[in-house]
């Protein structure tokens, strides 16, 4: 792999389109160069790709996603610096292509993130949190700081992961990367437009920026509250990760663009083949192309619906999307 300086790049086109523009999330790279994707944004990981000898090259458009969620879950901290990670992200740039968007080495502020749950588990098992107590400087035997503090230190650090990454990358590798606005409360949200105004960053002006922290929530309705407030103060660039279809009727259109990568759960709990042909290839559809193809149809055809519907009660009903 070359380095940062010696990158080349060759620009891609990205141009936007009406609506929502919704990622395909996938566990998958190989998926990049499938003919079968040509059409549909895949959201891929960092973690998926930088352990790869060759990179698959995108026939269509992709985004970047750190694997941020799961580095702070697993580890209570970032395994790679950001000179590793600038240097990853021109590895991918030149050999898969140009993504729409590259995500930073943010810092989660979900409650279990930060506190740590469930630690007597196996770290790869999905319902343990390392916690950040070590990286936030809390000794293991000594009570932990306040939450708002804990949010305020993860805070500072998405901000000045984005300014060195944006001084690390080369252009237009760092017109890419976005900004993220992390938090675990409205309040803290509404903290870091002005952390990032302090440093120098208006997020009203850049292309996209990410909402963190809110792909794990069960109650759309406080993300619908804390995307409003954002979209009130002029964010109307907002990047949702890891949404949830049955909140998008209330909060999609102060969105610009979304992923998931639900369908691949839902066809893991499902627990049986969807498609009469996968019988005996494979036990559960959750790695299953035609299912992921088919459940992306369906978000876009229901968001299609939406827009051209006056007045709507339930956009998303979860049974069908799931099932369909």
């Amino acid at each position: 792999m070359g380095g940062v300086e010696a990158a080349r790049l060759t620009v891609a086109n990205t141009g936007t389109q009406d609506g929502t523009v919704f990622y395909l999330g996938t566990h998958h790279p190989h998926w990049l160069a499938d003919e079968r994707f040509r059409t549909v944004p895949l959201f891929v990981s960092s973690r998926r790709l930088r352990n790869r000898k060759t990179l698959p090259r995108a026939v269509g458009r992709w985004a970047l996603d750190s694997g941020g969620f799961t580095e702070i879950k697993m580890y209570g901290r970032w395994t790679i610096t950001p000179e590793q990670y600038a240097e990853l992200v021109c590895w991918y740039a030149r050999d898969i292509g140009m993504p729409d968007f590259i995500a930073p080495m943010d810092w989660m502020c979900e409650p279990a993130i930060i506190c740590g749950q469930n630690q007597h588990l196996k770290h790869t098992d999905p319902r343990y949190f390392h916690g950040t107590r070590a990286a936030r400087g809390i000794p293991p035997d000594g009570p932990d700081e306040p939450l708002d503090d804990a949010v305020r230190k993860h805070q500072m650090w998405t901000v000045a992961n984005y300014l060195e990454l944006r001084n690390l990358l080369p252009a237009p590798l760092n017109q890419r990367l976005i900004a993220v606005a992390q938090g675990a409360r409205l309040p803290h949200y509404l903290d870091i437009l002005g952390m990032y105004a302090d440093a120098g960053v208006d997020l009203r002006t850049l292309p996209r920026v990410g909402l963190g922290s809110v792909c794990r929530r069960q109650h759309t309705s406080e993300i619908a509250e804390i995307v409003g407030a954002l979209a009130a103060r002029g964010l109307r660039n907002m990047h949702g990760f890891g949404v949830k279809t049955d909140g998008l009727d209330l909060y999609g259109a102060d969105l610009s663009s979304a992923d998931s990568q639900a369908w691949s759960d839902s066809e893991r709990h499902r627990g049986y083949p969807r498609f009469p042909e996968c019988v005996g290839v494979h036990k559960n559809c959750a790695n299953c192309p035609k299912a992921a193809l088919r459940w992306h149809g369906n978000v876009l055809a229901r968001l299609a619906r939406a827009r051209r519907r006056p007045h709507q009660t339930s956009l998303f009903d979860p049974t069908e999307v799931n099932a369909a």
